[in-house]
């Protein structure tokens, strides 16, 4: 038989019958066979491999179980963090291994689009859910309706999965948005509030998304008006709404050019999403330990408006994003307010726009290679950030606030067998500026402005991290 007619025979009837089968290890020895002869690609191989990934058989809690799978995310990273504080001593330098995630996820479909999923994450110590919903797909129209522990579309590089970070971590401006605050109220008397934003991120409650067309979509959802990975929160009893809005386009053929733009504009509002900050001086006495600076009512609301932008052209991609929220009630108390609650009075706390900007061009280089840059803003408005409850394994820094963060990072990805197993090294150069000053001592003594204490004016901390990330996927 002629080889031409061999490989457009024979070669393709056997590809379009593993196409069409599971891939079993005799078959992947195959694929490989023909990448090795020349009758497929490297990328053509890959891609069958990854497009059909294993079967698996387990036994189902209810014969009306169509399909279950099982699979297992894990993240190993090794950590050298320094800090430098501007205005006292250097925390310990953070030098370990840790185990920054490890998924195990759950799924199971009933059929007729039904279906839920699991995700624990077993990773940092604790055992915490990051994903737990139901969820009904329909065809057409092209509806997903989800029903339990899910992300909200606030904050792309937060709801973006997890696996496909280009950074080691997400940003110190995205767990700004995302991170639970701590409240009082959800974790025991005493414990304290960390200041992020509890915005983003998980929400329990419900979620809608319509695919319109091949351009655009649409994601509405209504949740709890609180950022949690707990399956609960009793105490708080607000509903809070999310929508989004997204396009995207190819820009020209993907068969001569990969030119594509994806755009959206994520939208939020939480009718108590400020409800954390709580009363803290009362006749003069305050405990240093215990410290909230700021007053709020119960009925404190957030707003966000979050639109991005992601363009992409052949191997290099730039992605951007710009978070603001208005945020009542949520600015940390100045020199005034504090001389008032020495007092017995309880001043409620200014109004917030905390406002962030992330940008992160990438570019990859011999389909396995990434080098990727990226750099954010944060400006809290007198709200405050907390550097332990944005940068993951921070050394000890203690509770400061600061009024400003910028990050800056580098980092190298190789793509050793695509997503599913990934290399990844990263330098992160993080910079906190306006330190808010606070008193120490168990009286408030009065203050006078200008002196440091009640503002901003206080010296700044520095971050350089190196973080090294080894991720699995099976």
């Amino acid at each position: 038989m002629p080889p031409l007619l061999l490989r457009s025979g024979f070669w393709c009837a056997l590809l379009a019958l593993l196409v069409a089968s599971p891939v079993f290890a005799a078959d992947e020895e195959l694929i490989r066979l023909l990448e090795e002869k020349g009758y497929l690609t490297q990328k053509e191989a890959n891609q069958i491999l990854a497009d059909k990934g294993g079967d698996f058989t387990f036994k189902p809690n209810t014969p009306r179980t169509e399909e279950l799978s099982v699979g297992v995310m894990m993240q190993f990273q090794y950590n050298y963090i320094q800090g430098t504080n501007d205005g006292g001593p250097n925390p310990t330098t953070r030098n370990n291994f840790l185990l920054n995630r490890a998924y195990l996820i759950l799924e199971g479909k009933l059929g007729d689009g039904f279906g839920g999923i699991i995700v624990p994450n077993f990773g940092d110590g604790t055992v915490r859910l990051d994903h737990a919903y139901l969820y009904k797909m329909i065809e057409n129209p092209d509806v997903s309706i989800y029903a339990g522990l899910r992300k909200v579309r606030f904050a792309k590089e937060e709801y973006y999965d997890t696996e496909k970070l280009l950074t080691v971590n997400r940003s110190n401006v995205t767990n700004y948005w995302g991170n639970d605050t701590g409240t009082e109220d959800e974790v025991p008397e005493g414990t304290e509030a960390n200041g992020s934003m509890g915005f983003a991120a998980q929400h329990m409650g419900l979620f809608a998304d319509y695919q319109i067309d091949d351009n655009v979509g649409l994601e509405f959802s209504l949740v709890n008006g609180y950022a949690s990975y707990l399956p609960s929160n009793n105490f708080q009893n607000r509903i809070g709404a999310y929508f989004q809005v997204r396009t995207a386009w190819d820009l020209a053929d993907p068969k001569e050019e990969k030119l594509r733009l994806e755009a959206g504009l994520n939208t939020g509002f939480q009718p108590a999403g400020n409800s954390y900050w709580q009363p803290t001086v009362s006749g003069g006495a305050v405990s240093a330990s215990n410290l909230y600076i700021g007053y709020s009512p119960s009925d404190s609301s957030s707003i966000g408006l979050n639109p991005y932008l992601v363009f992409q052209w052949e191997d290099l991609t730039v992605s951007t994003e710009f978070l603001l929220n208005w945020v009542e009630h949520s600015q940390l108390y100045d020199n005034s307010q504090l001389l008032a609650s020495q007092a017995g009075a309880t001043p409620g706390s200014g109004t917030a726009m905390p406002l962030g900007i992330i940008v992160t061009p990438s570019y990859r280089f011999d389909e396995d290679f990434e080098v990727v840059f990226q750099y954010a803003f944060l400006n809290t408005d007198g709200r405050g950030v907390q550097i332990d409850s944005t940068v993951p394994n921070a050394p000890g820094v203690g509770r400061l606030f600061f009024n400003e963060a910028q990050s800056f990072y580098l980092g190298f990805n190789w793509y050793i067998l695509g997503e599913d197993l990934k290399l990844q090294i990263g330098y992160n150069y993080l910079n906190y500026t306006g330190r808010y000053m606070v008193p120490t001592d168990a009286v408030l003594t009065p203050v006078t402005p200008g002196d440091g204490n009640g503002g901003f004016g206080g010296p700044g901390y520095s971050i350089h991290a190196i973080r090294t990330q080894l991720q699995i996927i099976f």
